[in-house]
């Protein structure tokens, strides 16, 4: 029988490390003040040109970006993730999740994801009678990797980086 591997999100890990070249072993996990965490790519603009051919017209599709967006319940004690955000707003982080389970192995079928964010600071309050929540979007300084092994690599400091070895 084949292990199912599709994605229900439950005991969800959700790691921070500041700054984004830090240590995997110095990753602060934040899985119970987050409800929602996923990676959100929006595609570039296409760009088109017209020319005097029959045929003539040019179509290119501009680069992708990505964020990754958390919601969650606003924690504001020393190790709640609101109070983190606000006070590293703008710093360059590295989040890594693994969505299949905070147990769970990397693998090809179950893989995480490793990113390089902008932490942004989330709402403070809410209405009355509710848990306050936040609902951030933070914009990833390079493409997200998937990751199919336990992640050990650093991010160099240099903008638009990929992992490097540790």
């Amino acid at each position: 029988m084949a292990v199912n591997t599709r994605l229900f999100m439950k005991d969800v890990s959700v790691k921070i490390i500041v700054p984004a070249s830090g240590a995997y072993s110095a990753a602060v996990e934040y899985n119970c003040d987050v409800n929602t965490v996923e990676v959100l790519s929006k595609p570039g603009s296409t760009v088109t040109y017209q020319t005097l051919c029959p045929s003539g017209v040019l179509q290119q599709i501009g680069a992708s970006t990505y964020s990754v967006r958390l919601k969650g319940v606003q924690d504001w004690g020393t190790d709640g993730l609101s109070a983190f955000l606000w006070n590293n707003h703008g710093q360059t982080a590295r989040l890594i999740c693994n969505a299949h389970g905070a147990a769970a192995a990397y693998a090809p079928a179950t893989p995480g994801f490793d990113a390089q964010v902008v932490l942004i600071e989330g709402t403070y309050g809410g209405e009355a009678g509710k848990y306050a929540e936040y609902d951030v979007e933070m914009p990833c300084t390079v493409r997200p990797t998937l990751i199919t092994t336990t992640p050990t690599a650093l991010y160099s400091d240099e903008p638009g980086a990929e992992p490097v070895a540790a």
